[in-house]
């Protein structure tokens, strides 16, 4: 069962034309409904981060990633302080590849990485732990 204080999780993900997935928050969410969001969540009890990831990504998108596809960017404090939070980038080898939302989203939204920084909303905190570890520069 998933716990806030267990930390949480989300991933950038990247199709083979460097476009991010930006998904939108469905009138599901009490307090960022209609939000900007990447996919990901809550840790389960005995999960780890990378577990959860996975878990998350299939469960909010239909896509299926492994472990290994991975990058971490950031493990730390999570926005409120006391949980821990961590985000991934993903490189997919598609481009564009289909998505199939669940009902914490409504719509979905290939973004150019240069678009990044310009999307409002809580997701920003995200963001910019994705390009203060310049990894997209590379």
């Amino acid at each position: 069962m998933a716990n806030y204080r267990l930390g949480y999780t989300n991933a950038l993900l990247l199709d083979a034309q460097n476009k991010a997935l930006i998904l939108r928050r469905s009138s599901t969410h009490r307090r960022h409904a209609f939000e900007a969001d990447l996919p990901g969540g809550l840790l389960d009890e005995n999960e780890t981060h990378e577990q959860a990831i996975v878990r998350e990504i299939q469960e909010e998108t239909g896509i299926l990633v492994e472990p290994t596809d991975l990058i971490e960017v950031y493990r730390g404090k999570g926005l409120y302080g006391w949980q821990e939070q961590t985000v991934f980038i993903i490189h997919l080898v598609d481009t564009g590849p289909e998505v199939t939302l669940s009902s914490e989203h409504d719509q979905f939204e290939w973004v150019a990485l240069d678009q990044l920084a310009h999307i409002p909303g809580s997701i920003q905190n995200k963001i910019e732990k994705i390009i203060q570890s310049k990894i997209l520069e590379s």
